[in-house]
């Protein structure tokens, strides 16, 4: 009884002391999305990166369209790569297309508390106070997350619904089935409105949602076979609602059953890896003027042909996370054209022919470019390695970092081409969850860190006593 008694009490005494830090974080979070209070982002990034993909939201609301699609001259051009789950969202709220100001007020509200959530449930699970505030205000402080919390097309709250569910709700699900198919069962509901509304970042998502369970499991000494289990429910639960999600984005863009999953089919072709590039790119750009023809093809055979670990290496400069110092602007800048050349030319040496024509500039620019990826990813791996050796709950904790890792890594390898397309776009990816995550645990485990040994992270002096 005494056990029981002293369990629940630091059991809410780690929930008390999460409470400040989730408000803190929130109400920051909140001011940055709404207002970008702080100027993290690029107010005018802020205000155009997202208006073209915006803008099939709200055109197919003022046509009253039952799919995305821009409305132009010729009339409605649909946008038929997805369900349009938003859409239908935003319908059943009552929102117009006359004025978007309350559909960017609730996706910004909406990812904000999300983020408050995710800070609560941080610090309660281990990472403490000072590990969970530094999680959290990653999240509200990135110039991507600010780019990305209001916008209609993305409804980027419902990307970390599922890992919020998993934290909250995984470690009683790893060890009791009923709660596990519970949890599952709410899953499989916000993956599928998710697919519904795009299949953007599929992968990073459903990988990121199964990271909690797999450190639950391994925090409780579980064998091989229950944590292989336990993620596997939720990748099979992603399956089946992307299944279905497939099946109504079939059924919605017809007009039949099996022309809407050829019209699929053909989206995810270009999406991804192919054997033959410019069979694929000619039968995309079969419908384009013939003006446009040869361009279209061209940019799409490209696409398919990068060099994987070019790409890899571009979005592996984690500097261009950094608010302030080097927000989003930076995509459009000088600075990045190493890479964006290295990556356009399909080949490595092509891509070091045209950066020596841009002369001592660019040798400079490609070096600094190898070097923010070298740096970064040595330094975090003397640091796993240090914490490895340190104590068992670090190793769990460098595990989940691991993990945490292959969510983005996942869609920037299994879907090259879009990410080579998106390099605008894509980087937010390093927030769902890796880049709070080890912040967080940096900070949560200075002590370790600094070789002592007297401090576990979440818990307090006079409990190690």
């Amino acid at each position: 009884m005494a056990n029981v008694d002293l369990k629940s009490g630091a059991e809410h005494d780690r929930q008390s002391r999460a409470i400040l830090p989730a408000i803190s974080v929130t109400i920051i979070a909140l001011v940055c999305y709404l207002w970008n209070a702080f100027r993290t982002a690029s107010e005018t990034l802020r205000g155009n990166l997202q208006s073209d993909s915006d803008r099939l939201v709200l055109d197919a609301l003022g046509t009253n369209s039952r799919v995305l699609g821009t409305q132009g001259a010729e009339g409605f051009t649909p946008y038929l790569s997805q369900y349009g789950g938003q859409l239908d969202l935003y319908k059943l709220l009552g929102f117009t297309a006359a004025d978007p100001s309350p559909f960017l007020i609730t996706n910004g509200v909406a990812l904000a508390v999300v983020v408050g959530a995710l800070t609560f449930q941080i610090c309660k699970r281990g990472y403490g106070v000072r590990g969970g505030l530094a999680f959290g205000l990653v999240l509200a402080l990135s110039p991507w997350m600010v780019m990305f919390s209001r916008s209609l097309y993305w409804v980027t709250w419902a990307w970390f619904l599922p890992l919020l569910l998993t934290f909250a709700f995984g470690d009683e699900a790893s060890v009791n089935k009923k709660r596990l198919t519970l949890l599952c069962g709410a899953l499989f509901a916000i993956f599928l409105f998710r697919f519904l509304a795009g299949y953007e970042y599929a992968s990073t998502i459903v990988i990121a949602s199964a990271v909690p369970l797999l450190y639950f499991g391994m925090k409780r000494r579980q064998s091989l076979l229950r944590k292989l289990g336990n993620v596997l429910a939720v990748g099979l639960t992603s399956v089946l609602a992307m299944a279905l999600a497939f099946t109504l984005h079939a059924w919605r863009i017809g007009p039949t059953l099996s022309d809407g999953f050829h019209t699929i089919v053909l989206t995810a072709a270009k999406r991804t890896a192919t054997s033959d590039p410019s069979r694929l790119a000619a039968q995309i750009c079969s419908s384009m003027p013939a003006s446009q023809k040869a361009r279209c093809a061209d940019g799409y055979v490209r696409s398919i042909s990068a060099p994987l670990a070019l790409v890899l290496a571009t979005y592996s400069t984690f500097r261009y996370n950094v608010p302030w110092l080097a927000g989003p602007d930076i995509i459009y800048t000088p600075s990045l054209e190493p890479a964006r050349r290295a990556v356009r030319a399909g080949n490595v040496s092509d891509a070091i022919q045209d950066i020596h024509k841009m002369g001592a500039a660019g040798w400079f620019q490609a070096a600094e470019l190898g070097i923010n990826v070298l740096i970064v990813w040595v330094l975090l791996l003397l640091v796993g390695l240090k914490l490895w050796r340190h104590k068992r709950t670090a190793r769990l904790e460098v595990v989940l970092l691991v993990a945490a890792a292959a969510a983005p890594l996942s869609w920037y390898i299994l879907v090259k081409p879009y990410s080579y397309a998106h390099l605008h776009l894509d980087f937010v990816l390093w927030a769902l969850p890796f880049l709070p995550l080890v912040v967080g645990y940096l900070f949560a485990r200075l002590r370790d860190l600094a070789g002592d040994d007297s401090l576990e992270c979440g818990s307090s002096p006079k409990s190690v006593a």
